[in-house]
Formats: structure tokens, sequence, C-alpha cells
């Protein structure tokens, strides 16, 4: 196989893989168990399991079908036929043994190039500056009014 034809059968499956539907997957279940009986419905559904994270027991805030534990798991998935999320989506809902599920679109986001700001080196650039502090002088020459002076002011002012 020529280099060329390699190529070409990995743009292939570039399309294919990019043509698929990714969904997220999260599900309370009231057992461990039926947590487990989850992946054989969404194969049943035509969905595969591109990732499944670990099935983790956890406290309810509130009851839920008068039950105050459950199981929480996450599953990320993905179907080629877009009506097969609204049949997943009815399945689950008339399990009785699920409590709770969201079924979010999953989006490959690549992350952002994180820019390292360098900062300036503040020591360099610091002049000694030298303050010299000077006393306040009050200047105590100022003329003294007596008070026939200040009623004649007075008098001006309100005229």
């Amino acid at each position: 196989m020529t280099q060329r034809t390699k190529n070409a059968i990995v743009q292939q499956n570039m399309a294919i893989e990019n043509d698929k539907l990714k969904y997220e997957l999260g599900i309370i279940t009231i057992s461990s168990e039926a947590s487990l009986s989850i992946p054989k419905i969404l194969k049943d559904f035509s969905f595969s399991i591109d990732k499944e994270e670990e099935v983790k027991h956890l406290t309810l805030a509130y009851k839920i079908n008068k039950f105050s534990e459950g199981f929480f798991s996450v599953l990320y998935i993905s179907t080629e036929n877009a009506d097969s999320i609204a049949k997943l989506n009815n399945a689950l809902e008339l399990n009785k043994e699920v409590l709770r599920f969201i079924i979010i679109k999953h989006q490959d986001i690549k992350p952002r190039e994180v820019r390292q700001v360098i900062p300036k080196s503040t020591t360099d650039n610091i002049k000694e500056i030298k303050l010299e502090a000077k006393p306040k002088t009050v200047d105590l020459r100022k003329e003294v009014l007596s008070n026939e002076a200040l009623e004649k002011k007075l008098e001006e002012i309100l005229k």
C-alpha cells in the first residue's frame, strides 16, 4: 500500500467519525446492577459507547420516587442515526430503574492556547527618590482685626 492510499483511508475514517452524532448521557439509577444494564439498552438503539466513567454511589439531596440514594454514571455515546436519540429518551423514561437522566449533545472543543505573561521586573525600574519632609509653617503675622473693623466688613457684605 502506498502512502497516498493510506492517507485516503485515514481521511475516509475521519469522515465517518465526523458523521457520528456525539452525546453525553448522565444517569441516576436505583442500583448498581441497573447501571450495568444501561450499555445493553444503548446497543439496542444503535449507540456506541466511546467512554464510560465509573459508577458512583451518592446520597440524593431530596427523594426521587421514594429513593434517597442512587448510582450516578456518565457515558459518552455516539450514533449515526438522529432518530435513535428520541427512542432512547422514551426508553429511559419508561424504565423503572432509572431515577433521572440527561442527554447532552457533546462537542469536541479544542483547548485554547494559554499565553504566558511574563511580568516586567519592578525592581529594575525603581529610582530612588528622596523626599524631604517640610514642616508646615503658619504665618502668625496676619492682620488682627478689631471688632469695629469686623462690623464694617459685615455691613459691606450684607449690602
